[in-house]
């Protein structure tokens, strides 16, 4: 996962990036419920929706 980082940080900003980043654990969690009959929880949930709410706020730009 660090050199797949490392990768992404050379071929475009450390913004993008970090973005990036920040969804691993949402990706990983997407995955583990196929492969593995993960069932995620109330908690997971939330955290997941925080974690997209929170890009998409960064997304965004300054205000004006």
């Amino acid at each position: 996962a660090y050199s797949l980082s490392m990768w992404a940080v050379r071929r475009s900003s450390p913004t993008l990036a970090a973005g990036y980043t920040t969804l691993q654990p949402l990706l990983t969690a997407a995955l583990a419920m196929p492969l593995l009959g993960e069932i995620p929880t109330p908690a997971q949930i939330i955290g997941g929706v925080l974690i997209l709410g929170g890009l998409v706020w960064a997304s965004r730009g300054p205000s004006t």
